[in-house]
């Protein structure tokens, strides 16, 4: 009989086989429950909606596949510069994210907010940017909140010059509601960025004690995305380069299907762009 330090030492449990994470989530019953929405709406789309599949098709025919592709390298390009713009403004917050993992979360808020209503994509890349960084939802809240401001502001100047350079400063009466309207948002959205700024935490008595941390995070991820010389250099170049983007895929896309200067004309409905 073998003595107590001679017995052979216990054979270690096998380790369980790794489980694929696709698999996981393809069985996910979030994710089953997605895919039976989508089918349901397929059917219906396709037994209820009257479409000329045939004029389809001969507008695909149709198609500059070398104009096309150029439409869709910009749009996809400025993923990219969504990207180095959300890593911009989170670094001003004192936050360090590679590039790989917010561009992951852009993909994936975008693809949220072409399903969703009322823009909920980007509060799911918040909760995207917590659940996979160590960053707080409501500070990283707040600097998607500073992008979104940032885009309306840019947007807007870029209407207005485009308006008052396609109609020579002199807007149809039709379109002056749509200005005012804009310029008031902007003014509005100037205004209360001013007065969260110097409010000095006095708008916070107003919320709930279990509210005023996170009102905190997320002035503190609003504010701070706008310090910084790394603002002032880069962060105002991205929107004005990632705004046109969309626009610029529509116009090629549409630019595609013309063959001949009077069908260019034709698809020139938009008396905004002065492209046209």
């Amino acid at each position: 009989m073998l003595k107590p330090e001679m017995q052979p030492a216990a054979v270690p449990p096998q380790a369980a086989a790794p489980r694929s994470a696709l698999r996981e989530r393809l069985l996910d019953p979030r994710t089953l429950i997605s895919f039976a929405i989508l089918a349901v709406v397929l059917f219906v789309v396709l037994t209820h909606v009257q479409l000329d599949y045939g004029e389809s098709l001969r507008a695909i025919s149709q198609t500059n596949l070398y104009l096309y592709a150029l439409a869709f390298a910009a749009f996809y390009f400025s993923f990219v510069v969504r990207t180095v713009r959300w890593e911009i403004l989170l670094r001003n917050t004192g936050e360090r994210n590679r590039f790989g993992e917010l561009f992951h979360i852009i993909i994936l808020a975008w693809f949220a907010n072409c399903v969703l209503p009322a823009k909920m994509g980007d509060f799911y890349r918040a909760y995207l940017l917590r659940q996979k960084t160590e960053v707080s939802g409501s500070k990283g809240l707040g600097t998607i909140f500073s992008e979104r401001a940032l885009d309306f502001l840019v947007l807007m100047s870029l209407l207005v010059v485009s308006g008052l350079i396609s109609f020579r400063a002199q807007v149809p009466e039709r379109f002056v509601p749509a200005f005012i309207v804009g310029l008031l948002i902007a003014a509005g959205l100037i205004a209360g960025l001013l007065v969260i700024r110097y409010s000095e935490g006095r708008l916070s008595r107003f919320l709930p004690e279990g509210l005023r941390e996170r009102a905190t995070r997320f002035k503190h991820g609003l504010l701070s995305a706008f310090a910084g010389r790394r603002f002032r250099s880069c962060s105002a170049s991205p929107s004005w380069s990632g705004w046109p983007s969309p626009p610029v895929f529509s116009w090629w896309s549409r630019r595609c299907r013309c063959t001949s200067p009077s069908a260019w004309r034709r698809s020139c409905s938009s008396p905004w762009s002065p492209l046209c």
